[in-house]
């Protein structure tokens, strides 16, 4: 195909950004105290209440907004949420779920799969204020071909050292005296691919631990993001600069990401360009 002619010269795809879930942190438990997919009422109470551990997304039941020492305190949004996993990481729909994830199977049966049939949950740090920003572009001149997407996870150091504090305050927890009275204990198996770095539970052996299991929370945006200066490819009524009669709706329109799920946010955002484009056409 040939050249795509350019109307307008805005970073669209840049400044990509993402919320990055860290797996591995993993406890086990005296006594069930989580959630059991495995009963007849958990199948008809959801079918008919639409309640009950189905009704739980990713069957996750408290989340803990906390700051790390590298949030921007001008902001006033802590930096990283622990979600609380009532589900063992050795059971059966986790190992489907870690393997839609990409996670190798060698990996899966080293970790998590010796502690199947025990009772357990999983704290797992979620970086909400990330610094990398990653990027989408065009690979050729064919709209149907794929895009280059880059979300250059990790790549500003502050975010790896941001999540092992939040693995820390994940452990902490875990450790505290609520967690022990129920009998929970951190995971009894260590990631072997990172006992190089240093003891289990060490900043190196962390470290490692993010850089082997961070992963995308499926919270991307901000690649079209509003604002005033060059960096902006929107004006604050979310119009494309420079082109007439078109606007952008949805999570990409951020300029920086929000500390937390993206779903309400871009609902919210697409009520007010309505409101807008209802303005305009009066």
């Amino acid at each position: 195909m040939g050249q795509i002619p350019v109307i307008r010269d805005l970073p669209v795809g840049e400044n990509l950004q993402d919320h990055m879930h860290v797996d591995g942190i993993v406890g086990t438990l005296r006594r069930p105290t989580g959630l059991n997919l495995f009963r007849l009422s958990t199948v008809t109470d959801y079918a008919y209440k639409r309640s009950g551990p189905l009704s739980i997304p990713a069957s996750i039941e408290a989340l803990a907004f906390v700051s790390t020492s590298f949030v921007n305190e001008s902001l006033e949004f802590p930096d990283a949420e622990i979600a609380l996993q009532s589900l063992p990481s050795s059971a059966l729909p986790l190992e489907c779920y870690f393997a839609s994830m990409g996670l190798r199977k060698d990996v899966y049966n080293q970790y998590y799969l010796p502690n199947r049939g025990r009772h357990g949950f999983a704290l797992a740090p979620v970086m909400n204020r990330p610094k990398s920003r990653g990027y989408v572009k065009l690979r050729t001149t064919d709209p149907f071909d794929k895009p280059i997407i880059d979300p250059k996870y990790l790549t500003h150091p502050d975010d790896v050292k941001a999540a092992v504090e939040g693995v820390k305050i994940a452990l902490r927890l875990m450790k505290s005296d609520a967690m022990r009275a129920v009998g929970a204990k951190p995971w009894n198996i260590p990631f072997k691919w990172c006992l190089s770095e240093g003891s289990v539970w060490s900043d190196p052996y962390l470290t490692c631990l993010v850089r082997h299991l961070a992963h995308t929370t499926w919270h991307a945006c901000c690649t079209c993001p509003m604002g005033m200066d060059e960096k902006a490819v929107l004006d604050p009524d979310l119009r494309v600069r420079g082109v007439k009669n078109l606007r952008v709706v949805d999570a990409s329109v951020m300029p920086t990401i929000v500390s937390g799920n993206l779903n309400a946010p871009t609902m919210m955002i697409a009520d007010k360009a309505a409101a807008m484009i209802i303005q305009d056409n009066l």
